[in-house]
């Protein structure tokens, strides 16, 4: 399995970003989204990763779809291969035609979840040394995890989420290097934590 950390990410514009609906604790539709601020983040964000020595590849914004802009949860790309998202809530569902699209015009082969499993991607998917630690809970199913396995060939280690404000485990966790993650351990339950504590040499704990 190739699952290479922090060298080609995949952005999306925020042409269409807003608040349309309320899917986390975060999301409030009175809140009003500056567009212009966001754009203007977004290109900063963008060229900063560049500057550092980044490749970045654009996915097209796509009209209705605003959350298409989090890219991280369109799927897990292992080498070549890309595995769709399932997405727990049915607004979102409408993003993956999109993110499949991308990756098919680009090349990849596309290998499925079943229907009745949720699995958000790499919001909640993400490698340390030859392990896919993958969480679960508020948006992705225990279930998921043995059939990420079967399809990428990696080993899987499942940590459950405690904390609905920290509903994806890219909230929680963010590997540095091959010894190194910055983490908030509050947010996973007490297996959880043995679980990243025994995989991950040196935690920089938030």
């Amino acid at each position: 399995m190739t699952l290479p950390w922090g060298r080609r990410y995949l952005m999306c514009p925020p042409e269409h970003f807003g608040v349309l609906y309320e899917i986390n604790p975060w999301m409030h539709r009175e809140v009003l989204v500056d567009a212009d601020r966001a754009r203007e983040q977004w290109a900063n964000l963008k060229a900063t990763l560049e500057q550092a020595g980044a490749e970045i590849e654009v996915l097209e914004a796509a009209p209705d779809q605003p959350d298409i802009v989090f890219t991280a949860n369109a799927g897990i790309v292992n080498g070549r291969q890309f595995v769709p998202s399932r997405f727990m809530h049915p607004e979102r569902e409408g993003e993956v035609p999109f993110d499949v699209a991308w990756f098919e015009q680009h090349g990849f082969t596309v290998d499925r979840l079943p229907d009745h499993v949720h699995h958000e991607g790499a919001g909640d998917a993400l490698p340390f040394g030859n392990v896919l630690l993958s969480g679960y809970r508020f948006r992705s199913d225990a279930a998921s995890h043995a059939y990420l396995s079967r399809l990428t060939g990696a080993a899987v280690r499942s940590v459950e989420l405690a904390d609905e404000r920290l509903y994806h485990l890219d909230l929680t966790f963010c590997p540095l290097d091959g010894r190194r993650a910055i983490v908030a351990p509050d947010g996973w339950d007490r297996y959880g934590r043995r679980v990243v504590e025994a995989l991950v040499p040196e935690l920089l704990v938030l």
